[in-house]
């Protein structure tokens, strides 16, 4: 990763929500509109409180789809605004 990569832009996206789950599609499509735009990086799960109220497994499924979506990306990086997320 290039040292200039915090220094660029980041998007926390709100995680996308259907009938009580979490809307792959719709996730999908946010983290390919960030990176067709130039986005260094993703703030998942960064935003109104979404690391404290999303369960585990749904952190888990947004990251995992986060990480498939941007690896395309010039200099990829995510943040998991996360304590509980190690990252394994």
């Amino acid at each position: 990763m290039r040292n200039d990569t915090i220094s660029r832009i980041w998007i926390p996206p709100v995680t996308p929500f259907l009938s009580g789950h979490v809307d792959l599609d719709a996730l999908r499509t946010l983290a390919d509109s960030y990176v067709a735009q130039g986005a260094s990086g993703i703030v998942a799960v960064g935003t109104t409180a979404e690391a404290a109220l999303l369960t585990d497994s749904e952190r888990d499924v947004v990251l995992k789809k986060v990480i498939e979506t941007i690896a395309r990306m010039p200099w990829p990086g995510i943040w998991p605004n996360s304590d509980s997320f190690s990252g394994n």
